[in-house]
């Protein structure tokens, strides 16, 4: 009925559609389940079922203890019996309950699930993580009570275990004995278990089926802890830490053929190239080829049974040119381009993890419910035979429902995921309120939308935000630290999900990789030597240098480690003294750095500059040192005297939010004037200097932005004196200043009528006067006349300006060089009478 896999047929019909590198031997193919049958033995071994032994054992098992799914009304606890198809190859559709959208389950890979009732006449059940209901007619149900073998979860040495059921009519009777990972703490060992999702679990049958009817996990023994099988919720968009030569070798110790064979290189730099993860791929390739030994994969290079269709796998599945082909394939376009697309065009985005039926590849990738199961669990036997652990490299946050991704914390929206149930999320950072998280879209070069159709993953560019709330962490990032050899002997050492570059100390020796990674050995590094085992060498001599404690060859010389010291050439250095070098006195302190700035050196005070010279026989501001670099204390240094405190006190300017001026003694000027430096200044009440326009003792005075006082100069239309008092009612040269000290010019003014200002704010009444050349007469009132005017007798013609016509006709009359109108005389060859008058 079973044997050990050697030839392993896929589980999934995929994409029928072709590249360039893709050959199809029948016709394309929609994406459906194909019906492989896989399992794991007592030992861990893959195991391939016969389906047409499966459907002949079914045939023989059908019992009458099986109560038909019309007939359950008085049924409290019970099973759903998936196996009922007489064929292998069909399968049971079902709707999700939490999204309304269709499934599709093989029953000969997944025998039962949890009965919770009827709905409208259809069957709700939970199982692989889903509930959902099925159509009475495709299913039966069982009482618990007659269900001798049902899918159970147990603890043994510190690993859980899944047990699928088989024939629910049998004793003892299962599938598959699935190794899912480390037991949860929260579970007992040796143990069982009940769970159809994997999450949480029961120790008891009934009360599981009780808080499933009632929507909650309250009596789950882990009720506050859900389990999530790491590399089962693992997304895609991650990295292992296994090498191309890790891969081979954990192969060729399984298999001595097949296509599988020498593939580590092509699977981590796809991995590098489309962002997904290399021991998914690894897992999931010895899965669907049998390490690949399949007719599939050594015929056609397909290593994934891509387009392997229905009851016809072999001729409908997709033909290679190579693995490398195929694996750039299920790399780009399969996963990348499709199952990690959220705006996939079919619909196949569930979250990019390995998942169940509820969430990830597996809802539409197969038919068996527990494929992303048994994929993780060749991960976890990858990991342990290599002696590394892949567990919580990377923090990963459940998401359930719709999330909105996006460009920067809550602005520029990428995409929303469908409403999907607790799927995982790469955690990167946190930020106001957000999550910085890995995309699984790709997404164009500044991050604002997403590409479709493209594959190339860039894993520093690719990523998203989301609202803190819409996701709950599962556990924080383990920083492993291992050594790794490739298969050219190199080492390197992995952190971080990287491999380290550089310089760096591990435990207490340290040791240097190049740009690609790879430790160096026997070679200098700089001034640094690295011996035999990479690490560097200390307290020795290499040929004819001498390398010290820090590993530092160096002659006499300056060296700087984040503080300047001076090493002498036999590797000692000062401390705690003067040292002169190159003519220069410096000063080291206990720990034999050297110092800057002032320094109390036993009772006297030293300065040494910026780059740790003494200064000596200079000023630095009020302190003078001396030829010894002592500072002088008590004592005339020429003109000027230092105090006991070495300071020189001055008379000086202060500006503390304002400027006041301090005298040698300490006191300051207030409410007064003062002479500094040859230029007159006031200070406040408070001793603060005033500018601008000033009143004093009554008097105005003027001081500049600089609060000197202003003298002998116009400010404006205002004078100053030389005494600084703003001048009023005076004549200041040519210019008269009124009683508020405002000089204004001699100007026409208008308030209805035109008149003339004088500087000293008289204006001419009942006058001739003669402004800017032009004659002009004002009225008694002092306003401009206009127009024919008799004044003293004589008759004046003014234009529409008030300027008085001279030597020039007005009509028929003419104005004489003094204004007045002509009469009784000739003006040239015309003659104009008493009147003034020209009379043609």
């Amino acid at each position: 009925m079973k044997r050990l896999i050697t030839c392993l047929f896929t589980f999934v019909v995929v994409l029928g559609f072709c590249t360039q590198s893709i050959y199809a031997t029948s016709a394309g193919t929609d994406e459906t389940n194909n019906n492989s049958f896989v399992g794991f033995d007592e030992n861990g071994n893959l195991i391939q079922y016969d389906p047409e032994e499966l459907e002949e054992e079914l045939a023989s098992s059908m019992v009458s203890t099986v109560m038909l799914a019309e007939e359950t009304k008085d049924v409290t606890y019970g099973v759903v019996n998936f196996r009922t198809k007489a064929s292998a190859n069909e399968i049971t559709t079902y709707t999700n309950c939490t999204n309304g959208e269709q499934g599709y389950i093989n029953g000969y890979t997944m025998s039962d699930g949890a009965y919770l009732g009827m709905v409208n006449g259809k069957v709700k059940f939970k199982a692989a993580g889903v509930t959902g209901l099925v159509d009475a007619s495709e299913v039966q149900i069982v009482d618990y009570a007659n269900a001798n073998t049902i899918s159970c979860y147990k603890t043994n040495g510190g690993s859980l275990y899944h047990y699928v059921a088989n024939l629910i009519s049998q004793y003892s009777n299962y599938y598959s004995k699935t190794y899912v990972g480390n037991k949860p703490a929260s579970l007992s060992d040796n143990a069982t278990y009940y769970s159809y999702d994997g999450h949480y679990f029961y120790a008891d049958f009934k009360t599981m089926i009780q808080d499933y009817k009632n929507g909650v996990y309250t009596n789950a023994v882990n009720s506050n802890a859900p389990y999530y099988n790491y590399f089962q919720y693992l997304p895609a968009r991650t990295k292992t830490s296994i090498t191309a030569a890790q891969f081979d070798q954990y192969t060729s110790s399984q298999v001595s053929s097949g296509k599988l064979l020498n593939a580590g290189a092509s699977l981590v730099s796809n991995q590098n190239k489309y962002g997904v993860n290399a021991l998914m791929m690894y897992s999931n390739a010895v899965l669907e080829s049998g390490w690949g030994q399949s007719q599939i994969a050594m015929d056609k290079n397909n290593l994934f049974g891509h387009g392997a269709a229905d009851n016809n796998p072999y001729y409908g599945a997709n033909g290679y040119s190579s693995v490398d082909d195929c694996i750039q394939y299920h790399a780009k376009v399969f996963i990348s381009e499709s199952y990690c697309d959220p705006k996939d065009y079919i619909g196949r985005y569930y979250g990019s993890h390995l998942g169940d039926k509820e969430s990830g590849i597996n809802v539409k990738y197969a038919s068996d419910p527990y494929w992303g199961e048994k994929i993780a669990s060749l991960c976890w036997e990858v990991q342990n035979g290599l002696g590394i652990n892949e567990v919580n490299a990377y923090s990963i946050g459940m998401a359930n429902g719709s999330v909105s991704y996006y460009t920067n914390p809550g602005s520029n929206l990428l995409f929303s995921s469908k409403n999907v149930g607790a799927y995982p999320i790469v955690l990167l950072a946190k930020q106001d309120g957000y999550y910085k998280v890995q995309s699984d879209a790709t997404l164009n070069s500044n991050r604002t939308s997403v590409t479709q159709d493209n594959g190339a993953y860039d894993f520093d560019l690719y990523y998203a935000y989301i609202s803190e709330s819409a996701v709950t962490p599962l556990n924080s990032v383990k920083k492993e630290s291992k050594w790794v050899q490739d298969e050219n002997g190199n080492w390197y050492w992995y952190e971080n999900n990287s491999y380290v570059t550089g310089w760096k100390q591990i435990q207490s020796k340290y040791y240097y990789f190049d740009s690609n990674g790879v430790m160096q050995s026997n070679k200098w590094i700089g001034n640094y030597y690295v011996g035999s085992d990479g690490a560097m060498l200390k307290n020795q001599w290499i040929d004819d240098r001498y390398v010290d404690s820090n590993g530092l060859y160096t002659p006499a010389q300056w060296i700087y480690n984040g503080k300047w010291w001076y090493r002498h050439s036999d590797g000692s250095y000062t401390k705690n003294d003067f040292e002169d070098i190159d003519g220069q006195t410096y000063y080291f302190d206990g720990n034999g750095y050297m110092v800057t700035g002032w320094r109390q050196i036993k009772s006297d005070w030293y300065l040494f500059n910026g780059s740790g010279v003494m200064v000596k026989n200079s000023w630095s501001g009020n302190y003078y040192l001396e030829k010894d670099g002592k500072m002088a204390k008590s004592k005339w240094v020429g003109a000027y005297y230092v105090d006991s405190n070495g300071v020189w006190q001055q008379d000086r300017w202060i500006y503390n939010g304002r400027w006041w001026y301090r005298y040698g003694d300490g006191s300051y000027p207030r409410n007064k004037f003062d002479v500094i430096n040859n230029n007159v200044y006031y200070f406040d009440n408070g001793g603060y200097m005033l500018t601008g326009w000033q009143v004093i003792n009554g008097n105005w005075y003027y001081f500049d932005g600089s609060g000197i006082m202003a003298k002998s100069r116009w400010i404006g239309n205002y004078y100053v004196g030389n005494d600084g008092i703003m001048a009023k009612n005076q004549w200041v040269g040519d210019y008269y200043v009124d009683g508020n000290g405002l000089w204004t010019p001699s100007k026409w003014m208008y308030n209805g009528n035109w008149w003339y200002r004088y500087t000293d704010g008289s204006y001419p009444t009942s006058k001739f006067d003669i402004i800017n050349g032009a004659t002009y007469y004002f009225n008694d009132a002092g306003y401009m006349l206009t127009g024919w005017q008799v004044i003293n007798n004589n008759s004046y013609y003014f234009n529409g300006s008030g300027a008085m016509v001279k030597n020039a006709w007005v009509g028929n009359y003419y104005l004489q060089s003094d204004g007045t109108m002509a009469t009784n005389t000739w003006i040239g060859n015309y003659y104009v009478g008493s009147d003034g008058c020209w009379r043609g």
